[in-house]
């Protein structure tokens, strides 16, 4: 089956926000890894491992997202047709109405 373009569009920002977290990742151990005279500590590993368990929860959450199928639109039917074209005559009247009331109000210009 065929994307729409809102499918097209939902995959386009999962994909951004994968390659998003990528990167924060490896700028990340970038950044351990230049600091070379730093020893590791449990701390540092811990926080890791925070950050991979959140991503991965927000990347599982962005598949979800883009995955979810849109219910199809409403196809009126010739009662709902029907029924809108009546309640807009009535509106119509009621406009037409109070024009003339106010018309018949106000002088002459």
């Amino acid at each position: 089956m065929p994307l729409t373009e809102r499918g097209r569009r939902r995959w386009r920002i999962v994909a951004l926000a994968l390659l998003a977290i990528v990167l924060a990742l490896i700028v990340k151990r970038a950044i351990d890894w230049a600091d070379l005279r730093k020893k590791p500590e449990i701390t540092d590993l811990a926080g890791m491992m925070v950050a991979v368990v959140t991503l991965t929860g927000v990347a599982i959450t962005l598949f979800k997202w883009a995955l979810r199928r849109q219910p199809p639109l409403a196809v009126p039917t010739d009662t709902m047709i029907t029924a809108a074209k009546a309640a807009l005559a009535d509106l119509v009247q009621q406009q037409w109405k109070e024009e003339a009331r106010s018309r018949s109000r106000s002088p002459g210009i």
